[in-house]
Protein backbone atom coordinates (compact mmCIF):
# COMPACT_ATOMS: atom_id res chain seq x y z
CA UNK A 1 0.00 0.00 0.00
CA UNK A 2 0.93 3.78 -0.31
CA UNK A 3 0.29 7.25 1.70
CA UNK A 4 0.29 10.22 -0.32
CA UNK A 5 2.26 12.93 1.46
CA UNK A 6 2.19 12.23 5.09
CA UNK A 7 0.57 9.60 6.43
CA UNK A 8 -0.55 10.85 9.79
CA UNK A 9 -4.35 12.15 9.29
CA UNK A 10 -5.56 15.75 10.48
CA UNK A 11 -7.98 15.57 13.92
CA UNK A 12 -11.05 15.36 13.13
CA UNK A 13 -12.90 19.74 14.16
CA UNK A 14 -16.40 19.21 13.07
CA UNK A 15 -19.14 16.96 12.59
CA UNK A 16 -20.06 15.37 9.62
CA UNK A 17 -22.77 18.25 8.23
CA UNK A 18 -20.71 20.78 9.01
CA UNK A 19 -17.58 19.48 7.90
CA UNK A 20 -19.87 19.22 4.55
CA UNK A 21 -20.83 22.93 4.75
CA UNK A 22 -17.18 24.14 5.12
CA UNK A 23 -15.52 21.85 2.47
CA UNK A 24 -13.90 24.66 0.15
CA UNK A 25 -15.29 24.14 -3.42
CA UNK A 26 -17.59 21.29 -2.64
CA UNK A 27 -19.18 21.61 -6.32
CA UNK A 28 -16.02 22.02 -8.35
CA UNK A 29 -14.57 18.98 -6.25
CA UNK A 30 -18.16 16.85 -6.57
CA UNK A 31 -17.69 17.73 -10.72
CA UNK A 32 -14.18 16.13 -11.11
CA UNK A 33 -14.68 12.95 -8.76
CA UNK A 34 -18.77 12.61 -9.46
CA UNK A 35 -19.19 13.57 -12.98
CA UNK A 36 -15.92 12.11 -14.39
CA UNK A 37 -16.84 8.93 -12.45
CA UNK A 38 -20.28 8.89 -14.09
CA UNK A 39 -19.15 9.70 -17.20
CA UNK A 40 -16.38 6.79 -17.30
CA UNK A 41 -18.76 4.41 -15.80
CA UNK A 42 -20.96 4.89 -18.94
CA UNK A 43 -18.21 4.15 -20.84
CA UNK A 44 -16.73 1.29 -19.41
CA UNK A 45 -19.62 -1.10 -18.61
CA UNK A 46 -21.49 0.48 -21.65
CA UNK A 47 -18.36 -1.13 -23.80
CA UNK A 48 -18.88 -4.28 -21.69
CA UNK A 49 -21.92 -4.82 -22.85
CA UNK A 50 -20.94 -3.81 -26.25
CA UNK A 51 -18.28 -6.10 -27.06
CA UNK A 52 -20.32 -9.13 -29.11
CA UNK A 53 -21.60 -6.62 -31.68
CA UNK A 54 -18.24 -5.53 -32.20
CA UNK A 55 -16.90 -8.58 -32.13
CA UNK A 56 -19.44 -9.84 -34.42
CA UNK A 57 -18.71 -7.04 -36.85
CA UNK A 58 -15.23 -7.88 -36.84
CA UNK A 59 -15.76 -11.65 -37.48
CA UNK A 60 -19.28 -12.20 -38.56
CA UNK A 61 -22.28 -13.53 -36.46
CA UNK A 62 -22.17 -17.39 -35.30
CA UNK A 63 -22.90 -19.72 -38.15
CA UNK A 64 -26.17 -21.59 -38.11
CA UNK A 65 -27.87 -24.21 -39.26
CA UNK A 66 -31.31 -25.24 -40.77
CA UNK A 67 -29.77 -29.29 -39.78
CA UNK A 68 -31.46 -29.97 -36.62
CA UNK A 69 -29.16 -33.12 -36.10
CA UNK A 70 -26.27 -31.62 -36.73
CA UNK A 71 -26.60 -28.36 -34.54
CA UNK A 72 -29.67 -28.12 -32.18
CA UNK A 73 -30.42 -25.25 -30.41
CA UNK A 74 -28.50 -26.39 -27.02
CA UNK A 75 -25.56 -27.28 -29.45
CA UNK A 76 -26.19 -23.67 -30.56
CA UNK A 77 -26.39 -22.05 -27.31
CA UNK A 78 -23.02 -23.86 -26.12
CA UNK A 79 -21.01 -22.44 -29.19
CA UNK A 80 -22.27 -18.88 -28.96
CA UNK A 81 -21.17 -19.58 -25.64
CA UNK A 82 -17.60 -20.69 -26.15
CA UNK A 83 -17.19 -17.79 -29.19
CA UNK A 84 -18.66 -15.22 -26.05
CA UNK A 85 -15.87 -16.52 -23.99
CA UNK A 86 -13.19 -16.42 -26.51
CA UNK A 87 -13.45 -13.23 -27.50
CA UNK A 88 -14.05 -11.62 -23.90
CA UNK A 89 -10.51 -13.18 -23.26
CA UNK A 90 -8.80 -11.85 -25.88
CA UNK A 91 -10.17 -8.29 -25.05
CA UNK A 92 -9.63 -8.97 -21.09
CA UNK A 93 -6.11 -10.04 -21.92
CA UNK A 94 -5.51 -6.92 -23.93
CA UNK A 95 -7.20 -4.65 -21.19
CA UNK A 96 -5.95 -6.24 -17.82
CA UNK A 97 -2.08 -4.89 -18.27
CA UNK A 98 -3.45 -1.59 -17.91
CA UNK A 99 -3.52 -2.09 -14.27
CA UNK A 100 -0.27 -3.14 -13.39
CA UNK A 101 1.43 -0.15 -16.18
CA UNK A 102 -0.46 2.68 -14.08
CA UNK A 103 0.37 0.72 -10.73
CA UNK A 104 4.28 0.79 -12.48
CA UNK A 105 4.32 4.49 -13.42
CA UNK A 106 1.69 6.12 -10.74
CA UNK A 107 4.33 9.08 -8.98
CA UNK A 108 7.18 8.20 -10.84
CA UNK A 109 8.59 10.76 -13.56
CA UNK A 110 8.77 9.73 -17.06
CA UNK A 111 9.63 11.50 -20.52
CA UNK A 112 10.36 14.74 -17.79
CA UNK A 113 6.78 14.51 -16.96
CA UNK A 114 5.57 13.03 -13.17
CA UNK A 115 2.73 10.52 -13.64
CA UNK A 116 0.39 11.78 -10.87
CA UNK A 117 -3.21 10.03 -10.32
CA UNK A 118 -4.25 13.50 -12.42
CA UNK A 119 -2.06 13.66 -15.38
CA UNK A 120 -2.74 9.69 -15.84
CA UNK A 121 -6.56 10.29 -15.60
CA UNK A 122 -5.76 12.83 -18.65
CA UNK A 123 -3.80 10.20 -20.18
CA UNK A 124 -6.74 7.69 -19.76
CA UNK A 125 -9.73 9.83 -21.38
CA UNK A 126 -7.75 11.54 -23.93
CA UNK A 127 -6.47 7.96 -25.54
CA UNK A 128 -9.96 6.18 -24.54
CA UNK A 129 -11.73 9.38 -26.74
CA UNK A 130 -9.31 9.62 -29.91
CA UNK A 131 -9.74 5.42 -30.18
CA UNK A 132 -13.33 5.75 -30.08
CA UNK A 133 -13.10 7.99 -32.56
CA UNK A 134 -11.21 6.40 -34.78
CA UNK A 135 -12.91 3.22 -35.21
CA UNK A 136 -16.36 5.48 -35.26
CA UNK A 137 -14.83 7.46 -38.20
CA UNK A 138 -13.52 4.25 -39.80
CA UNK A 139 -16.07 1.73 -39.14
CA UNK A 140 -16.56 0.21 -42.18
CA UNK A 141 -12.95 0.33 -43.21
CA UNK A 142 -12.28 -1.76 -40.11
CA UNK A 143 -14.40 -4.37 -40.56
CA UNK A 144 -12.53 -5.72 -43.77
CA UNK A 145 -10.15 -6.17 -41.26
CA UNK A 146 -11.04 -7.78 -38.29
CA UNK A 147 -7.62 -8.13 -36.48
CA UNK A 148 -7.18 -4.11 -36.23
CA UNK A 149 -10.72 -3.82 -35.62
CA UNK A 150 -10.54 -5.96 -32.32
CA UNK A 151 -6.55 -4.34 -31.51
CA UNK A 152 -8.47 -0.55 -31.71
CA UNK A 153 -11.30 -1.61 -29.45
CA UNK A 154 -8.99 -3.52 -26.99
CA UNK A 155 -6.95 -0.77 -26.72
CA UNK A 156 -9.77 1.33 -25.28
CA UNK A 157 -10.64 -1.04 -22.50
CA UNK A 158 -6.40 -1.13 -21.51
CA UNK A 159 -6.34 2.68 -21.51
CA UNK A 160 -9.64 2.48 -19.33
CA UNK A 161 -7.23 0.76 -17.15
CA UNK A 162 -4.26 2.54 -17.11
CA UNK A 163 -6.40 5.59 -16.59
CA UNK A 164 -10.10 6.77 -15.24
CA UNK A 165 -10.49 2.98 -13.85
CA UNK A 166 -7.62 3.12 -11.63
CA UNK A 167 -7.99 7.04 -10.51
CA UNK A 168 -11.54 7.24 -9.75
CA UNK A 169 -10.69 5.18 -6.89
CA UNK A 170 -7.80 7.13 -5.75
CA UNK A 171 -9.33 10.93 -6.42
CA UNK A 172 -11.49 11.48 -3.83
CA UNK A 173 -9.04 10.42 -1.46
CA UNK A 174 -6.63 13.00 -2.51
CA UNK A 175 -9.18 15.76 -3.40
CA UNK A 176 -11.59 16.19 -0.11
CA UNK A 177 -10.67 16.83 3.82
CA UNK A 178 -10.47 14.06 5.64
CA UNK A 179 -13.26 14.88 7.79
CA UNK A 180 -15.61 14.44 5.07
CA UNK A 181 -13.19 12.01 2.68
CA UNK A 182 -15.73 8.66 2.92
CA UNK A 183 -18.95 10.63 2.40
CA UNK A 184 -18.01 12.23 -0.72
CA UNK A 185 -15.75 8.98 -1.70
CA UNK A 186 -19.54 6.88 -1.77
CA UNK A 187 -21.28 9.80 -3.13
CA UNK A 188 -18.78 9.74 -6.29
CA UNK A 189 -19.11 5.68 -6.02
CA UNK A 190 -22.62 6.01 -6.36
CA UNK A 191 -22.71 8.12 -9.59
CA UNK A 192 -20.38 5.81 -11.21
CA UNK A 193 -22.67 3.29 -10.29
CA UNK A 194 -25.60 5.17 -11.66
CA UNK A 195 -23.11 5.64 -15.06
CA UNK A 196 -22.83 1.94 -15.39
CA UNK A 197 -26.63 1.25 -15.48
CA UNK A 198 -27.10 4.19 -17.81
CA UNK A 199 -24.24 2.64 -20.14
CA UNK A 200 -25.43 -1.06 -19.87
CA UNK A 201 -29.14 -0.35 -20.62
CA UNK A 202 -28.73 2.67 -23.43
CA UNK A 203 -25.95 1.07 -25.43
CA UNK A 204 -27.74 -1.28 -27.49
CA UNK A 205 -30.83 -0.05 -27.82
CA UNK A 206 -28.80 3.15 -29.29
CA UNK A 207 -26.14 0.77 -31.36
CA UNK A 208 -30.10 -0.72 -32.77
CA UNK A 209 -31.24 2.62 -34.31
CA UNK A 210 -28.58 4.85 -34.88
CA UNK A 211 -25.64 1.96 -35.95
CA UNK A 212 -22.67 1.15 -34.36
CA UNK A 213 -20.33 3.57 -35.95
CA UNK A 214 -22.56 6.46 -33.99
CA UNK A 215 -22.19 5.18 -31.31
CA UNK A 216 -18.49 5.32 -31.18
CA UNK A 217 -18.39 8.63 -32.02
CA UNK A 218 -20.98 8.89 -29.08
CA UNK A 219 -18.12 7.20 -27.15
CA UNK A 220 -15.35 9.91 -28.29
CA UNK A 221 -18.24 12.71 -26.96
CA UNK A 222 -18.33 11.51 -24.04
CA UNK A 223 -14.43 10.93 -23.14
CA UNK A 224 -13.77 14.41 -24.42
CA UNK A 225 -16.30 15.61 -22.25
CA UNK A 226 -14.73 13.54 -19.56
CA UNK A 227 -11.50 14.75 -20.31
CA UNK A 228 -12.44 18.52 -19.94
CA UNK A 229 -14.02 18.03 -16.66
CA UNK A 230 -10.76 16.22 -15.35
CA UNK A 231 -8.69 19.24 -16.87
CA UNK A 232 -10.87 22.57 -15.44
CA UNK A 233 -12.42 20.72 -12.37
CA UNK A 234 -9.69 18.50 -10.63
CA UNK A 235 -7.20 19.85 -8.56
CA UNK A 236 -5.08 17.85 -6.13
CA UNK A 237 -3.16 19.44 -3.22
CA UNK A 238 -0.87 16.96 -1.71
CA UNK A 239 -0.73 17.59 2.15
CA UNK A 240 2.67 19.77 2.89
CA UNK A 241 3.07 20.63 -0.26
CA UNK A 242 4.01 23.77 -1.22
CA UNK A 243 1.26 25.76 -2.91
CA UNK A 244 1.89 26.34 -6.80
CA UNK A 245 -1.21 26.61 -8.27
CA UNK A 246 -0.27 23.22 -10.35
CA UNK A 247 -3.13 21.45 -8.40
CA UNK A 248 -1.67 17.94 -10.33
CA UNK A 249 -1.19 16.15 -7.32
CA UNK A 250 2.53 15.54 -8.41
CA UNK A 251 3.80 14.99 -4.92
CA UNK A 252 5.80 11.42 -5.28
CA UNK A 253 3.78 8.36 -3.40
CA UNK A 254 5.95 7.62 -0.49
CA UNK A 255 5.48 3.63 -0.46
CA UNK A 256 4.03 2.94 3.50
CA UNK A 257 7.02 -0.04 3.79
CA UNK A 258 9.51 2.91 3.64
CA UNK A 259 7.72 5.15 6.18
CA UNK A 260 7.39 2.30 8.21
CA UNK A 261 11.36 1.98 7.98
CA UNK A 262 12.09 5.33 8.29
CA UNK A 263 10.01 5.56 11.49
CA UNK A 264 12.05 2.66 12.43
CA UNK A 265 15.04 4.00 12.15
CA UNK A 266 14.12 7.01 14.03
CA UNK A 267 12.91 5.54 16.89
CA UNK A 268 16.09 3.54 16.61
CA UNK A 269 18.81 6.90 17.20
CA UNK A 270 16.08 8.20 19.66
CA UNK A 271 16.96 5.40 21.89
CA UNK A 272 20.92 5.60 21.06
CA UNK A 273 20.25 9.20 22.14
CA UNK A 274 19.04 8.69 25.19
CA UNK A 275 21.93 5.35 26.20
CA UNK A 276 24.34 8.39 24.94
CA UNK A 277 23.19 11.08 27.34
CA UNK A 278 22.85 8.45 30.23
CA UNK A 279 26.19 7.10 29.86
CA UNK A 280 27.72 11.25 29.47
CA UNK A 281 25.73 11.69 33.06
CA UNK A 282 27.22 8.90 34.73
CA UNK A 283 30.37 9.45 33.56
CA UNK A 284 29.69 13.04 35.26
CA UNK A 285 28.66 11.84 37.89
CA UNK A 286 31.76 9.48 38.74
CA UNK A 287 34.53 12.43 37.61
CA UNK A 288 32.48 14.58 40.57
CA UNK A 289 32.04 11.80 43.32
CA UNK A 290 35.29 9.40 42.31
CA UNK A 291 35.23 8.04 46.04
CA UNK A 292 31.26 6.92 45.87
CA UNK A 293 32.22 5.29 42.48
CA UNK A 294 35.61 3.39 43.64
CA UNK A 295 33.68 2.38 46.62
CA UNK A 296 30.57 0.68 45.35
CA UNK A 297 32.07 -2.71 44.48
CA UNK A 298 32.81 -3.25 47.72
CA UNK A 299 29.17 -2.13 49.15
CA UNK A 300 27.70 -4.62 47.11
CA UNK A 301 30.31 -7.69 47.15
CA UNK A 302 30.65 -9.82 50.05
CA UNK A 303 32.78 -9.60 53.05
CA UNK A 304 36.11 -11.62 53.72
Amino acid sequence: GVFYGNPAPPAIKHGWWASLWLEQDLCRKLTGTAVTWFLFDVLFYGNTLFQPIVVEAAFGPVPESNDAELLGDAQGDVTLLQRTARDSLLLTSMALPGYFVAGAILGEKTCGKTQSVRFVMLQGFALMSILYLTIGVFWKELRHYPIVLVLVYGMTFFFANYGPNTTTFILPSLVYSAECRSTLNGLSAAAGKLGALTGATLFAPAAAKFGDATVMKLCAVIGFVAYVITLFFVRIQPPNASSDGSGDGSTRMIPYANQQHTASTLTLAASNTTKEEDQNQHSEEVEQHPDTEQRRPLASGSLT
